[in-house]
């Protein structure tokens, strides 16, 4: 039996889907992200004890796979789980169940253990930091975009705006998948929906930053990198599949 540590049951607002009434990325990782919040804080991982530690859990990558397009209204139960490091990488997974029992939505997020102060990686956590509720995570998934063979072209400019930066004065990982689906050419949403994203984060984007921006598309697939200072910030893969 899959092993999953905590859950929830919610109804998909309208503010969480896009033009077509379809739950967008960008949602659904707000939601995996509470939800490892509130598992945390159940388990005493609360924000005091980050603060005594001088520690904070940062994304690395993320890989949200749709089985198939949720809509707005529907009720959906959601249920996570963290594991243990492998090479100072914690895995949290989170699965979408519809009314009907079946999994729509399957998410993998990767998280590196940073000091706060340093700006190292923790390969062990601070001994006041208790994670031994931390077991096997009950999927894993790709977290390799495909390869494309077309090579970028540049795509503009973006700023990291102050709605869009977390407490930590920064682009919230969420935001991410935002700026991905912003950058997909209008009229391929009205024939096709998302069926993967994929994002790899590489150097954070303050607050107020300016990313240079490279886009490309290859069949079912369309890429997003973007830079700042000569420093790869992240880059992010949507592969599409046309609508019924």
């Amino acid at each position: 039996m899959e092993r999953y540590d905590y859950q929830t049951s919610f109804r998909v607002f309208e503010w969480e889907t896009d033009k077509n009434g379809i739950m967008t990325t960008g949602s659904l990782l707000r939601r995996v992200q509470q939800l490892g919040t509130d598992h945390c804080e159940s388990i005493g991982l609360n924000d005091d004890v980050y603060e005594r530690c001088g520690a904070v859990f940062l994304m690395v990558k993320s890989v949200v796979e749709w089985k198939r397009p949720v809509k707005a209204g529907e009720k959906l139960q959601m249920q996570t789980a963290a594991g243990t490091a492998q090479r100072a990488v914690y895995p949290r997974v989170a699965e979408l169940i519809d009314e009907q029992g079946v999994a729509v939505c399957w998410a993998d997020t990767r998280w590196v253990l940073v000091d706060a102060v340093q700006h190292r990686i923790l390969r062990r956590p601070p001994e006041e930091m208790d994670l031994s509720s931390f077991g096997t995570a009950p999927l894993s998934l790709s977290m390799e975009p495909e390869k494309l063979q077309a090579p970028l072209v540049p795509g503009g400019v973006r700023r990291a705006l102050y709605t869009e930066c977390d407490r930590n004065g920064h682009l919230n990982n969420t935001k991410y998948a935002d700026w991905l689906y912003d950058l997909v050419p209008c009229e391929r949403w009205d024939s096709e929906w998302v069926r993967r994203c994929v994002i790899h984060y590489h150097h954070e984007i303050p607050l107020n930053t300016q990313v240079s921006l490279a886009v490309g598309g290859e069949g079912a697939f369309f890429a997003v990198q973007g830079s700042r200072e000569d420093r790869k910030c992240f880059d992010a893969q949507l592969e599409f599949c046309t609508k019924e």
